[in-house]
């Protein structure tokens, strides 16, 4: 079962989406592919999520904000049957948190320890509420509750020259800002700096693409997506996939960052 919840005006410039998500998995764990669009996951299912890096095992609380991916993730889905989750948006970590996005890179962090005020108690009261729509009627509310600062104008402008395919150095000379100055503050805000940021966002264009249908020319899709030809695709892929486009086998078509291992 699959369930979204409209989001709220107010919140457009920080989320991108509410959801539930239920099911049995036969696998027992996935990989998660590197997005630059951190997430609030609260595991219905268990007080607990677990995620793998190599031989490390870490286990968290079952309400955690999972920071920007750089590199591709574990987790063990036997765990996660029952999951209400929002996909924040680049940059709308910071501004609906309050925290620094580089601190939480690649890592889950206890929603409790990171957003004291709002996240000791969510995941008690959504589950409170049963029903996957009240469910995320709660988180909602939560949101709008603690919405209390815009998402950076210039972070924003940075954000779109990114995705547009501008040189670090472009987008430094349009904003208006010294280049140490710039790294910092838009990895602050975004938790990966610009110019990972780029790749990542490219990375997600190819694999939203591949999920829709098998691609007959890797070499048409390297210049879709900004690559210089289809060898750069592919060892691009390869360092943040950990395999190549043509073994890329997603969970589904609408979760393309997913891969059953």
């Amino acid at each position: 079962m699959f369930a979204v919840r409209a989001v709220p005006r107010l919140l457009t410039p920080f989320v991108e989406a509410i959801w539930y998500y239920e099911s049995s998995f036969s696998h027992e764990r996935e990989q998660v592919l590197p997005t630059a669009a951190p997430q609030l996951l609260i595991n219905l299912h268990a007080d607990m999520l677990c995620s793998y890096d190599g031989d490390l095992v870490k286990r968290t609380r079952g309400a955690v904000l999972s920071g920007a991916r750089s590199r591709p993730m574990v987790i063990n889905t036997a765990s996660q049957r029952r999951i209400v989750g929002v996909t924040l948006r680049p940059g709308g970590g910071f501004a609906l948190l309050g925290i620094g996005m580089h601190e939480v890179i690649d890592d889950n962090v206890d929603l409790d320890l990171c957003w004291n005020r709002w996240g000791s108690a969510l995941r008690e009261r959504v589950l409170e509420a049963r029903e996957p729509h009240a469910m995320l009627d709660v988180v909602a509310e939560v949101l709008v509750a603690a919405c209390v600062r815009p998402v950076a104008s210039d972070v924003q402008h940075a954000l779109a020259l990114l995705r547009g395919g501008h040189r670090v150095r472009e987008v430094v000379e349009q904003i208006g800002t010294r280049h140490r100055s710039f790294i910092d503050r838009f990895s602050q805000h975004v938790g990966l700096k610009p110019k990972h940021f780029a790749r990542v966002s490219r990375f997600q264009g190819v694999i939203h693409t591949l999920a829709r249908g098998p691609e007959k020319s890797f070499a048409s899709l390297a210049a879709q997506h900004g690559y210089f030809d289809q060898a750069h695709l592919i060892r691009e892929f390869r360092l943040l996939a950990g395999t190549t486009p043509l073994r890329y086998a997603p969970r589904s078509s609408d979760e393309p960052s997913h891969v059953p291992l």
